[in-house]
């Protein structure tokens, strides 16, 4: 490992620091801009990994190193506590990122998203809160370092580290903040965070976002106000992302959940979709929208549903590939050239498959 050669640690010292928990000071102002954990000579580290690098983009903390060099000065290195197992080097850690805002750090410190600063009435809600009692496929995302800067579904849809396959099987997004679900949203649509996805927001690349709605009432009653589940909370990690079991269950027509219950939540998708695209065409949503129970549609003689103004239609059908139901649904406006998109609703997800035909 290289580091810095300016300065190191002796195997002597090292073996008397133990784990300890350091500081990066830039010298230009005396503040603080990075808090880490380490062993060894772990606080020397940084610099060299600037030193290394050669790409013209840099993360937060190796751009301000290179700026304090580029100006001369060399950053300074305070080791604030010492002799430490390494789970008490994660509290440490974890209280002293809380301590100084602004931090380069990519990730929140250890127990910060269940355990970090809190009014007394946040520990007294976190504590006494129901626990929550999942009954859908859940993706939770922690949102305690964004959602008072950016607003609860902007930070919670934008942009994580996830398999979009998985998230695309979620029926609910929860937002969580200390160990409480704050929020629910319904993802209609999980994209790659770029600039053309999601206008406004910063290109990342490798990550995902979704574009949706917030979830119906239903779902907030469940959840809202709920502790999650201390197994959910695992001790030490930083990830942001949870799964409840449910997630990694099939979706099967002939099991539990029930047919009718599929049925339902293609419903669901389907009349947000509907609405959707006529608040594209900036034409009123009928009143009475159509029903799935029942329907008879096939890909031959597929089912519609005309709304006047539009030109065109829904065109939808029930399929069952594999054991799983979905519903297949064209829509068009004939006055809108490129206008037609087919789309496929599972239980869980809306998912545009076709688009610019008629």
């Amino acid at each position: 490992m290289s580091q810095d050669p300016k300065m190191s640690f002796s195997p002597q010292i090292t073996e008397k620091l133990k784990y300890y928990v350091y500081r990066l000071i830039d010298p230009r102002n005396g503040e603080t801009f990075y808090v880490g954990k380490g062993l060894g000579n772990r606080v020397f580290q940084h610099c060299a990994d600037e030193l290394a690098s050669e790409a013209d983009e840099l993360k937060d903390k190796l751009k301000r190193i290179r700026e304090i060099k580029l100006a001369q000065f060399d950053v300074e290195h305070v080791i604030h506590r010492h002799g430490m197992d390494s789970d008490t080097a994660f509290e440490v850690e974890g209280a002293l990122i809380d301590a100084y805002p602004g931090l380069t750090n990519q990730a929140d410190g250890n127990g910060n998203q269940d355990r970090g600063v809190m009014h007394s009435r946040q520990i007294i809600a976190q504590y006494t809160a129901a626990e929550a009692q999942f009954q859908h496929r859940a993706l939770l995302i922690n949102v305690n370092l964004t959602a008072t800067t950016l607003g609860l579904y902007d930070a919670t849809r934008h942009a994580w580290k996830i398999d979009p396959v998985k998230a695309r099987k979620a029926e609910v997004i929860l937002a969580t903040r200390f160990g409480l679900i704050v929020g629910a949203f319904i993802a209609d649509q999980w994209l790659e965070a770029t600039k053309e996805n999601f206008p406004g927001f910063p290109e990342r690349p490798g990550r995902w976002g979704f574009c949706g709605r917030e979830a119906p009432r239903h779902f907030s009653e469940l959840y809202v106000g709920k502790r999650v589940p201390e197994e959910m909370r695992k001790k030490g990690s930083a990830n942001p992302i949870r799964y409840t079991p449910l997630l990694e269950s099939p979706i099967a027509i002939d099991g539990s959940p029930s047919i009718e219950s599929e049925i339902e939540k293609l419903e669901n998708r389907f009349h947000a979709l509907i609405q959707s695209r006529l608040e594209a065409f900036n034409l009123p949503i009928p009143n009475d929208l159509p029903h799935l129970e029942g329907l008879k549609a096939t890909k031959k003689k597929p089912a519609a549903f005309d709304v006047d103004g539009m030109y065109g239609g829904f065109y939808f059908y029930l399929q069952h590939p594999k054991g799983q139901v979905s519903l297949v649904v064209e829509s068009w406006s004939r006055v809108c050239g490129g206008s037609g998109q087919r789309h496929i609703i599972t239980p869980i997800c809306t998912e545009l498959v076709e688009e610019g035909f008629v």
